[in-house]
């Protein structure tokens, strides 16, 4: 195996084990996280971010890493409008708290299947 294709192979395993942390350990707990919690789930996040960028960074260098951590913080970036987006369809809808979770668990699906249609095209 190439370097290359070990990159490639870490960041898929790293990804797949990520999504079965978040969507199978930490949304099954039937209760409303508090910011304090969404804090810590986000500085979690955003470390296993830069993790990841370190290991770039060792294993091809500088130019791929940096191009890895600019393409991370532009997308959180604009992903922040996502969130103003989901309070008017909350409201728009008349959605209720409880079914929040699902809702955007839904959108949130969507959003990485069409950024990854938009980006391969």
């Amino acid at each position: 195996m190439d370097k290359q294709q070990i990159v490639y192979s870490v960041f898929g395993l790293v990804l797949v084990l990520a999504l079965i942390l978040d969507l199978g350990i930490l949304s099954k707990k039937n209760k409303t996280i508090s910011i304090k919690d969404a804090l810590y789930q986000t500085f979690f996040w955003v470390l296993l971010a830069f993790a990841f960028f370190g290991f770039l960074w060792y294993e091809e260098g500088s130019k791929p890493a940096l191009e890895y951590i600019s393409a991370y913080l532009m997308e959180w970036s604009l992903s922040i409008d996502n969130i103003f987006v989901f309070i008017l369809i909350f409201n728009s809808f008349k959605v209720k708290e409880k079914n929040y979770s699902r809702v955007l668990l839904i959108g949130i699906m969507m959003a990485i299947v069409f950024r990854v249609i938009f980006i391969t095209i």
